[in-house]
């Protein structure tokens, strides 16, 4: 079964929780993101900024408060390394969101996208069809 570590992207992009929400606002642009980790000073997780959040910033509050401690998610919802795919699935559905924060033993080590979970399922059907139309050329366009 895959698992988080096969779709996972270990290039994170984070921000610290004591920047503003411009510069969280920077990053999602720049980087093309949909959500940042947010870390204390130690690198340690405690949260999640969405885009969601920041465009309530953008059309509810402004100004508003610039902190980004009042636009992030708490507790962040995040899956293991280790975890199943069908775990981030699940998270993606239950808390609506489409980015969650990837952690090994507590720590922050990359991202996974329900884009990315989406783009390996899509592969994976592929895979799947060009085998079985090997084996059983006349029943394999019919299961897919």
């Amino acid at each position: 079964m895959f698992q988080i570590k096969h779709i996972m992207n270990s290039q994170v992009v984070s921000i610290p929780l004591a920047q503003s929400v411009d510069e969280a606002l920077r990053l999602m642009v720049h980087y093309h993101l949909d959500a940042l980790p947010v870390v204390d000073e130690k690198g340690k997780l405690v949260g999640l900024v969405t885009s969601a959040a920041l465009l309530d910033f953008v059309f509810h509050c402004w100004p508003g408060k610039p902190q980004l401690a009042h636009y992030m998610k708490t507790p962040c919802p995040t899956v293991d390394k280790e975890d199943p795919w069908v775990k981030a699935a699940e998270l993606f559905r239950s808390e609506n969101i489409r980015t969650l924060p990837v952690t090994e033993q507590g720590q922050l080590v990359g991202t996974v996208s329900s884009e990315d979970l989406l783009r390996t399922i899509h592969k994976a059907r592929g895979l799947v069809r060009e085998v079985l139309a090997e084996q059983r050329p006349e029943k394999s366009a019919a299961l897919f």
